[in-house]
């Protein structure tokens, strides 16, 4: 089994008895470093999923739904299957409110990123047309790296002195791109868990840190600014040790200039 395949297994039945054990086994073995949390991750969105379907309704809410399509329903024309038609109407009516409800509760808890998971599309998109970016281990010379930051706005050097590319670290590939129609900072940094690409764009607007996978790759968003919420940066990799730390590396030098 491989990381996507769990993927799967996860999405059809985290609950499963097995799926505790597929996550050690793949971990133990260093197939999916990440399962367990994964597997963790999967287990919170049911139980928030649970919570959603399970929270209060007003007391009186089927005498306002009453009082909404009563009226409504005694003016139809009566047709040969009346309890059937009534039936469907009234579980239409139930189905809207517990969407509603779904909804209302994922947004409060701040899971309903949707320019995000445009953003997360887009840069799936992207990267599809740049696979070899993935394999570049030579380091790119920090004065390239220091010049393309520089001309997208960014400061080369922290009121300390110290230089934003020693901060960021080694870059293994180093492109400029467009995101969405989006000036974006391609960059590849290769880590002991394998590549991370990291997405740099200062005028893409975000809904805030959030986090998806798709086709088995995990997506990460991080806004750029505490303070309004345009600039992102955007990490992908297969496992989510490997960009934590590129994330805190990137995040503290950037904050700094």
């Amino acid at each position: 089994m491989n990381t996507a395949e769990f993927e799967q297994r996860l999405g059809h039945a985290p609950r499963a008895i097995e799926r505790k054990a597929e996550a050690k086994a793949l971990q133990q073995s260093g197939v999916c470093s990440d399962a367990e949390l994964r597997l963790a991750r999967a287990l919170k969105f049911e139980q928030n999923l649970s919570e959603a379907f399970a929270i209060d309704m007003p007391a009186d809410l089927s005498a306002t739904l009453l009082a909404i399509a009563g009226p409504a329903i005694a003016s139809e024309p009566q047709t040969s299957l009346p309890s059937r038609s009534r039936s469907r109407r009234w579980f239409a009516m139930a189905a809207g409110v517990s969407i509603f409800a779904v909804a209302a509760f994922m947004a409060n808890q701040g899971q309903v990123h949707p320019q995000n998971a445009l953003i997360a599309q887009h840069c799936n998109e992207h990267l599809t047309h740049e696979p070899f970016a993935l394999s570049r281990r030579t380091v790119v010379p920090k004065d390239l790296v220091a010049r393309m930051f520089a001309m997208n706005g960014f400061a080369t050097q922290s009121a300390d002195g110290s230089a934003l590319t020693d901060a960021l670290g080694e870059v293994n590939y180093l492109s400029p791109c467009t995101v969405d129609g989006k000036v974006a900072i391609h960059m590849v940094v290769q880590t002991a868990g394998g590549p991370v690409t990291v997405l740099v764009m200062p005028k893409m607007a975000n809904d805030g840190a959030s986090e998806e996978r798709i086709n088995g790759a995990l997506i990460r968003i991080s806004p750029l600014s505490k303070t309004t919420a345009t600039g992102a940066m955007v990490l992908v990799a297969e496992s989510g040790v490997s960009v934590d730390a590129v994330e805190a590396r990137f995040l503290k030098a950037l904050s700094a200039v």
